[in-house]
């Protein structure tokens, strides 16, 4: 069509865009949810449109239709830049009109370098074919109209931007400086009034939706909804609902305290024996709220209200501590309580320590009962009372900083701690055992804690040293009437305090007071070390039992290292060895069994121990065997060890004909099988009769405890093939029953380059491999299992993983992945294996999955070849010289996994110049450079999206027309993409930065990151 043509005819595109916009502000409306003013319409002015050909060289042009997309046109202007974002996410333009096109109009991720700040999002679209059907629109087929979202704000920059434009066509040296100024004051405009107001006012919105939000919530009386509530799951909606859209819009929640602080302790009471109700939705059934979830909740709505009533936020905590049993349940009530007693830096500055006083004053009024029953509670929050530190967090839209600092000396400071120490002894008074006696000491013990975060000042350093002579005193008084254990633990504890303060800090040296105050901790740990050695067994105790105990020498050598110590206790331990005889046998038995009753769960309390049993059952057998059975009790779970040292004495061939007899009956099964853990020698019958009485007795604890002992124990040797084949035998006789968890051990068990599993043959290999396919899912120690096997025979790793996909895909579930995404020692045996291997197993699922690989094996192919090696490189070269399309497809589904980087585009080049015209090959290749890998910064996809573009440039000059073809559609694709990533990048940040009251744009925009490639 000419231009007079489009002249005769402008009616008719008139009537076309006000059809578009009709049927546009209808959609809109019956959508509902839009703040939309108008829908404005017109047909392209004629004479602008002369100037436009003219500009653009083609005046004289026939198809001009084609030409210029806008001769219809229509304009949707909303109120705020959310409105536009809804619509776009909507689908709305798409299900109402056939669209040709979409192009987003943005300034980039540099405003302020941009030529142009124009912002908008361009459709365009044609009616729909049951549409044009009708009789009332068929006489508008053919025809196009741009259809533009604006903003009001936008609208009319736009309006005003547009006639700048116009101005363009000035004569000749004439105008132009003041056109460029009028420019430049448009891009000021648009830069610190436009752009920011667009976000401010999107924030406006956002809080009046929160507040009429709330409002209604309000009205509908919340806290009764909460009360009311029929289970777990309708109360936590409604706590959640309350604290996150009405408690926070209270103008004076101080107000309301008590009745939320009332109304949520009765929610957690009704929740503590409520039945959890499954929650149905369309994505299946989920477990429903349990009280553990309730009063999680609870606590966390309190604990950032806990300042508005400190003595009823601690009330509050004490009947949530109450109803919470469970270590998971009391967790985030503890968490409440030391929230609460923290010294915050805020609340510091302006109140001081009034916060710890109402707590130390208010425990105080507690009666004996109210203590014991909180007693965990309330250990914690006296803890955190003493502390010296005073901490706040900041945020802003980029950052959470962490504000710390010491709290000064001062008299209220002295009474305060006095204060909390007094009320520590009182709790200490009502604890049950020496784990609880040691609880509160320990907590105590922050009253003598010198700061982590920076040096105490003369006066709170005087307060500290005061405190820690307390501590050692209180510590002398109790330490004759306590348990062994816990009078180690209390020596260890004063040895602390005595390293801290026996001498001044050389920059308080000077200081008279202090040095006076250093003199009582002197004195003070003389007097308890002397009372210290009334305590019987404490030195042989502490030999023998523990890690950290403190010696004589300890002392007077300050920081010895871990060898010299275990040296010291080494040469101890011989010397209570040598006093051990006949007439003294049972006396020492008596002791190691009050020694074994310890109670810890720290792996590196009771090693001597063990080793002492060991030697002394092979210095003394007649007699050890003798009282075998008469050990019980807590000693009985180191009687493995006592076999150990029987095994290696004179008493050998009776302890095994012992072990037999206990292996036959089924008795002591598992401490047999331990045995041969710890026993390195053990001989090659005793693991066939262990695997055969666990067989029998169905102990397949018994079984994991041989598997770990054929491993840790294997040495390279004449019997390796049998104590291989009992392994096996072993492992058998687990995975017949099901039993997979001999994969996980723990226990400091770790299947790393097992010397046992890469001893075995290549069958035995292949053997454990198959029955490793049933694992769900690889974890670490599955992994180290699969890289030992694999170790030098890479193909057993290559049928592993074959066989894993063989199997998903003949049991399909959602718990199994084919591929692991966490493989690490089975990567590292595939990169040793010949490139062509590892390609001809992908090439197998490719073809078996109708040509394409899933994300796992792409995540496979990325880490095997992670660094495009030449090999790798040239095998694909290989394929994508293939007169074979599934050779070309192949290989395009192969560079697909290495999310576009730099590599990939030579490649794919290669492809798009030799098989332009195959529409499926060329699909792939969009494919393989549409994938996107991670990126950091909030600008980093969009700038991930330009390092693209910058390396399709070069393709424009390939001589290749289908090369050139295929680089021009997706830079212009991409050059929308890179538009609609920036604007929501933007508007994203914009978002955060108003929610923390900052301008909307930031002042200096990032710089544009380099290609990593």
């Amino acid at each position: 069509m000419h231009i007079d043509e489009y002249e005769r005819q402008q009616a008719h595109y008139a009537e076309f865009a006000r059809t578009v916009a009709g049927v546009l502000t209808a959609a809109i409306k019956r959508a509902g949810g839009y703040r939309l003013q108008v829908v404005t319409h017109r047909a392209k002015d004629a004479i602008s449109l002369r100037n436009k050909l003219v500009d653009r060289d083609v005046a004289d042009s026939g198809t001009i239709e084609e030409d210029i997309k806008d001769l219809a046109g229509c304009r949707a202007i909303f109120y705020t830049n959310a409105d536009v974002e809804k619509l776009l996410g909507s689908g709305l333009v798409e299900d109402n009109f056939e669209m040709l096109e979409r192009k987003v109009h943005h300034p980039g991720i540099h405003p302020n370098e941009s030529s142009r700040l124009y912002t908008a999002n361009h459709y365009v679209v044609a009616l729909k074919a049951e549409r044009l059907a009708l009789p009332d629109f068929a006489h508008f087929a053919g025809l196009r109209c741009e259809i533009q979202l604006h903003t009001i704000l936008n609208h009319a920059w736009a309006e005003v931007e547009h006639d700048l434009y116009k101005a363009e066509t000035l004569a000749p040296n004439f105008g132009e400086r003041e056109r460029q100024a009028i420019k430049e004051r448009m891009q000021r405009i648009a830069l610190k009034y436009l752009l920011p107001a667009g976000y401010e006012l999107d924030q406006v919105v956002r809080d009046l939706d929160r507040l009429e939000q709330g409002k209604q919530l309000f009205d509908q009386d919340p806290l009764a909804t909460i009360a009311q509530a029929a289970d777990n799951n309708a109360r936590y909606a409604a706590i959640d609902s309350f604290a996150e859209h009405v408690l926070p819009l209270y103008d004076d929640p101080a107000s309301v305290y008590l009745q939320v602080l009332q109304t949520l302790l009765q929610a957690a009471t009704a929740a503590r024996d409520a039945n959890p109700v499954p929650i149905q939705t369309p994505y299946g059934v989920f477990e429903g709220k349990r009280f553990e979830d309730i009063v999680e909740l609870v606590a966390r709505v309190l604990s950032r209200y806990r300042y508005l009533d400190v003595d009823r936020t601690l009330q509050a905590a004490c009947e949530l501590h109450r109803l919470a049993h469970t270590p998971a349940e009391q967790k985030p009530v503890h968490e409440l309580a030391q929230a609460l007693a923290t010294p915050h830096l805020d609340i510091w500055r302006d109140h001081g320590p009034d916060v710890q006083q109402r707590l130390v004053a208010q425990i105080g009024n507690m009666d004996d009962a109210a203590l014991r029953e909180n007693f965990a509670l309330l250990t914690i929050v006296l803890e955190a009372v003493l502390g010296t530190e005073v901490r706040s967090t900041t945020a802003s839209s980029a950052a959470i900083t962490l504000h710390r600092g010491v709290i000064p000396g001062s008299p209220v400071l002295r009474a305060l701690r006095v204060g909390a120490l007094a009320q520590l002894e009182r709790l200490f008074a009502h604890a049950q055992d020496d784990g609880e006696r040691y609880r509160v000491f320990a907590a105590m013990g922050q009253a003598a804690q010198p700061p982590y975060g920076g040096a105490s000042s003369r006066e709170l350093t005087a307060i500290l040293i005061g405190n820690a002579v307390a501590l050692i005193e209180f510590a002398t008084n109790i330490v004759g009437v306590v348990g062994v254990e816990l009078a180690r633990r209390l020596e260890e504890r004063v040895h602390r305090y005595f390293t801290w303060y026996h001498t001044v800090r050389p920059d308080l040296s000077d200081d008279v007071e202090l040095k006076a105050q250093t003199a009582k901790v002197v004195a003070a740990t003389a007097r308890f070390r002397a009372r210290l050695a009334s305590v019987g067994e404490l030195e042989i105790y502490k030999t023998l039992v523990g890690f950290d105990s403190v010696f004589a020498e300890d002392w007077t050598q300050p920081d010895p290292t871990f060898e010299e110590v275990e040296q010291l206790r080494t040469e101890r331990a011989a010397q209570l060895l040598d006093e051990v005889n006949a007439d003294n046998f049972v006396a020492w038995l008596d002791r190691l069994e009050r020694f074994a009753a310890t109670k810890s769960d720290d792996l590196a309390t009771f090693p001597k121990f063990a080793q002492f049993l060991e030697a002394m059952a092979m210095r003394f057998p007649d007699l050890m065997l003798a009282h075998l059975p008469r050990i019980t009790g807590d000693l009985a779970r180191f009687r493995f060890k006592l076999l150990v040292g029987l095994m290696q004495s004179s008493q050998a061939e009776a302890t095994r004909a012992l072990l037999g007899q206990w292996l036959e009956r089924g008795e002591h099964l598992g401490e047999v099988s331990w045995l041969l853990v710890a026993a390195k020698g053990a001989p090659l019958e005793l693991y066939r009769a262990v695997l055969a009485a666990a067989i029998a007795h169905d102990d397949p604890e018994a079984i994991k405890d041989l598997v770990r002992a054929c491993a840790m124990n294997f040495v390279p040797g004449p019997d390796a093939a049998e104590r291989q084949a009992i392994f096996l035998a072993a492992v058998e006789a687990l995975v017949s029953r099901g039993d997979l968890t001999w994969v996980t051990l723990g226990g400091w068990f770790s299947w790393f380059r097992s010397e046992l599993v890469r001893a075995l043959d290549d069958a035995s290999a292949r053997l454990i491999a198959a029955w490793l396919v049933a694992l769900p899912k690889v974890d670490t120690e599955a992994d180290h299992l699969v890289g030992s096997l694999g170790m030098g025979r890479p193909q057993v790793v290559l049928e592993y993983l074959d066989q894993r996909v063989a199997h998903a895909r003949d049991h399909e579930s959602e718990d199994y992945i084919a591929v692991p995404y966490n493989l690490h020692d089975a990567i590292e045996v595939l990169m040793a294996a010949a490139p062509s291997d590892v390609l001809t197993m992908l090439r197998g699922w490719f073809d078996a999955d109708d040509a394409s690989l899933d994300y796992d094996a792409r995540s496979l192919i990325k880490a095997v070849f992670r660094d495009f090696p030449d090999p790798f490189r040239e095998n694909v070269l290989r394929l994508l010289g293939s007169e074979k399309r599934p050779d070309v497809l192949f290989a395009l589904e192969l560079l697909s996994a290495f999310e576009g980087h730099a590599p990939v585009f030579d490649l794919v080049r290669e492809a798009v110049g030799r098989w332009g015209q195959d529409a499926e090959i060329i699909k792939s290749a969009q494919w393989a450079l549409a994938q996107e890998g991670g990126t950091s910064g909030v600008y980093g996809r969009a700038q991930a999206l330009q390092a693209k573009q910058a390396q399709l440039q070069d393709w424009l000059n390939d001589p290749r027309e289908s090369v050139v073809s295929f680089a021009t559609e997706w830079l212009r694709k991409l050059d929308s993409v890179v538009a609609e990533e920036v604007r929501r990048a933007q508007a994203m940040q914009a978002q955060r930065r108003t929610q923390f009251n900052e301008p909307p744009l930031e002042d200096d925009p990032p710089s544009p990151k380099p290609d990593p490639e």
